[in-house]
């Protein structure tokens, strides 16, 4: 498990890594992390978001959140080769039918 620095609290998230999260967490990660943790939604969120300072009271949720980001990423690139197999098979069963 990655653990932030002393010097990372009390400043907002990386841009790179707001852009992660931005891009691989779901309304519905942001809901079970932040109750599995005792921290609220909208805390969870803005801190995702760099709106608001890294805490130590909110750094386990940020970090799981980090986690979840990156599940979801490997899955979306594994939905993604899945997606681009049965699209050419079916580009393939088209071509054979003209």
């Amino acid at each position: 498990m990655c653990k932030f620095k002393e010097q990372h609290y009390g400043k907002p998230l990386p841009r790179k890594m707001v852009a992660f999260l931005t891009d691989y967490i779901h309304k519905q990660d942001v809901r079970e992390i932040a109750e599995q943790y005792s921290v609220s939604v909208s805390t969870v969120d803005l801190v995702r978001y760099g709106h608001n300072n890294l805490a130590k009271s909110n750094e386990k949720a940020i970090v799981a959140l980090m986690q979840r980001a990156v599940e979801n990423c490997g899955q979306r690139i594994t939905q993604g080769k899945t997606d681009i197999k049965t699209f050419e098979k079916l580009m393939q069963d088209e071509m054979v039918i003209q």
